[in-house]
């Protein structure tokens, strides 16, 4: 009996031992930019039961999504025995988003998030639902382009797209990011670049352009 006892105080021990062994003691954060390490680590430390031994990684990335609604990219590896990496990335903001009453900042994947201070963005009407295709429209613009523009707007059939100096483009809601690479592709000609056209690219295999008003101001 007392050998039976023991041997069982002994597996009890070996038991805590073996689950202390694998709390969480070391928390990484590897963050871009760097300014979000310290936050990030500091919350996370401040959780207990991120220490746990049986804490899952992807438990860990959920809670800081909802904690951190400004950071993307969240990847959590649990190695052990008793450490914990973190990498995390800022969300690069595109689009400037009104939800109801609250504006939104929506990044190139088109998430919506809280604004973090002030930029000068291009503005989207359209459901959360189209938002997606709004940050694609986005990331199929070149550089330039992407500068120029002035807003998205989605009627549920097409989107019309407007740009600083007057230029004007009307792609379809199917897959409007494939229209926008192939008017830019088209405009980068040497016959069509350097004005700007309005555009009506609606049906795939007819496009209807003519050159955009002269935008002119009163004094």
């Amino acid at each position: 009996m007392i050998v039976r006892a023991l041997g069982v105080a002994v597996a009890v021990g070996l038991g805590v031992w073996s689950w202390g062994a694998f709390s969480v003691k070391t928390i990484e954060v590897q963050a871009s930019p760097e300014q979000w390490r310290a936050p990030v680590h500091a919350w996370l430390s401040s959780q207990p039961w991120v220490r746990r031994p049986w804490v899952r990684a992807a438990t860990v990335a959920e809670a800081l999504a909802e904690r951190f609604p400004m950071l993307g990219g969240i990847e959590v590896m649990r190695v052990l025995p008793d450490a914990l990496i973190v990498r995390v990335r800022a969300r690069r903001a595109v689009l400037l988003w009104r939800d109801r009453q609250r504006w939104r900042w929506v990044d190139e994947k088109g998430v919506p998030f809280p604004p973090q201070g002030e930029a000068d963005l291009p503005l989207v009407r359209a459901p959360q639902s189209a938002l997606a295709d709004a940050a694609r429209i986005v990331n199929a613009l070149d550089a330039s382009r992407r500068e120029a523009l002035s807003e998205l707007v989605f009627d549920g059939f097409a989107w019309r797209i407007l740009f600083d100096g007057g230029a004007r483009w009307l792609v379809p809601a199917r897959d409007p990011a494939a229209s926008v690479r192939a008017l830019v592709a088209w405009l980068a000609r040497p016959a069509w670049a350097g004005r700007p056209w309005w555009i009506d690219a609606t049906q795939p295999r007819r496009w209807f352009l003519r050159p955009a008003p002269v935008m002119t101001r009163r004094i």
